[in-house]
């Protein structure tokens, strides 16, 4: 069996041998500050910013249209848009047309994305707004009092086994326990 054994032995030596740096530890350590660890594939915020740039006035449906021809999710883009319109970075007007405020597009800071969630919408809506509370005068309270609550009707048990069957773990615990001091 000296095969067999000259081959483990090998084994163990490159297993003992310091590791080498991988091609990939070469190249990051390389790789000078700053740059992107990763390219880019789809910009769907850029891409939605400079169609709503290029194309004034257009409308949520058409924009989606336009940009899900592209390869953009439709809801994605509707996202963008509503996040996009609530942070000031374009506008909607009334009957929903949309345009810039700016040339070109910049990204939003989360601190001011969070803020701008708080806030009215442009169309006056609050989708986090506290619900108005509604107050009765006292003589609306007075006309129509609300009926009051039916308790339910105790349940006759007939044997102890129909009394356990209906317990919890917890409260045949605390029988359990009741009892044991009861008898002790």
């Amino acid at each position: 069996m000296p095969d067999l054994k000259t081959a483990l032995q090998s084994a163990l030596n490159e297993w003992n041998q310091p590791e080498t740096a991988t091609v990939q530890q070469q190249a990051h350590d390389q790789r000078p500050e700053g740059t992107r660890l990763f390219t880019r594939t789809t910009d769907v915020t850029r891409e939605t910013f400079n169609y709503v740039r290029d194309n004034p006035r257009c409308k949520n449906r058409e924009i989606r249209d336009a940009l899900g021809a592209q390869g953009h999710k439709g809801s994605s883009v509707s996202s963008i848009l509503s996040q996009m319109s609530r942070t000031g970075i374009i506008n909607r007007d009334k009957d929903g047309t949309y345009w810039t405020n700016a040339r070109e597009y910049s990204p939003v800071k989360l601190s001011k994305l969070r803020q701008a969630r708080n806030t009215p919408t442009p169309t006056g809506r609050n989708p986090k707004a506290a619900k108005p509370k509604i107050v009765l005068t006292r003589k609306e309270a007075t006309i129509t009092p609300p009926p009051a609550p039916v308790a339910p009707a105790p349940r006759v048990v007939n044997s102890i086994d129909e009394l356990i069957a209906t317990l919890t773990i917890a409260q045949a615990k605390e029988l359990f326990d009741k009892l044991r001091k009861m008898f002790a």
